[in-house]
């Protein structure tokens, strides 16, 4: 039997579009702070974030079976994802401390990429990893269970689209002008916190 509900399998599913376009959004304003050209943030970005998501499917299975199934797995992938977007500022900043730019300065195009794309995955990349676990996780909770049709995984990708979206653009019109990209990456990271601990409550009293 499926632990979660359809409704709650929705909302995940929207939650974890949202967070993951706005951690992509959030990363993006950090990296503007020190890159000197605006031209190639978004191809840093980009490269950490397409990468790191097809490292996040190659491995859940591997994660589910370790972690004994897709609910407890859930539950651990969205605190370490909390905890991983939370200290992405931190991350970011040790790594830049003392300089004025990352990339530019007369480097070539895929010098400066390379360069940033680097920084990015190491202070973004994390975050990136195990937040996007979330939403194949939610697909094995959907094949584990009897309660939806099999229009359920469309569902689930169109509801993960519309989270996406409205993920971005809450990161852009209200966290970022709000408290720009530090904070608003901390604000991000406490969200993900809450999820676990609603999923690990959750799940304990189905127990």
């Amino acid at each position: 039997a499926n632990e979660f509900s359809s409704g709650a399998l929705l909302l995940l599913s929207f939650l974890s579009g949202a967070g993951v376009l706005a951690l992509e959004v959030a990363g993006l304003q950090l990296l503007n702070l020190k890159a000197p050209f605006a031209f190639y943030t978004p191809g840093a970005i980009l490269f950490c974030v397409v990468l790191l998501l097809g490292v996040s499917a190659a491995v859940i299975a591997s994660v589910e079976r370790l972690l004994k199934g897709p609910a407890p797995a859930l539950v651990c992938c969205a605190a370490l994802a909390g905890l991983a977007v939370a200290v992405a500022p931190l991350v970011f900043l040790s790594l830049t401390a003392g300089r004025s730019g990352i990339g530019g300065h007369g480097e070539g195009f895929g010098a400066s990429l390379l360069q940033l794309g680097a920084v990015t995955c190491a202070s973004i990349g994390p975050a990136v990893l195990v937040a996007g676990m979330v939403f194949p996780l939610l697909i094995s909770a959907l094949d584990s269970g009897e309660t939806w049709p099999e229009a359920g995984f469309a569902r689930l990708l169109a509801i993960n689209g519309a989270g996406g979206l409205a993920g971005a653009e809450a990161a852009h019109r209200l966290l970022l002008p709000a408290l720009g990209p530090h904070l608003a990456l901390g604000a991000l990271g406490a969200g993900y916190g809450v999820l676990a601990l609603a999923l690990a409550l959750a799940l304990h009293r189905r127990m």
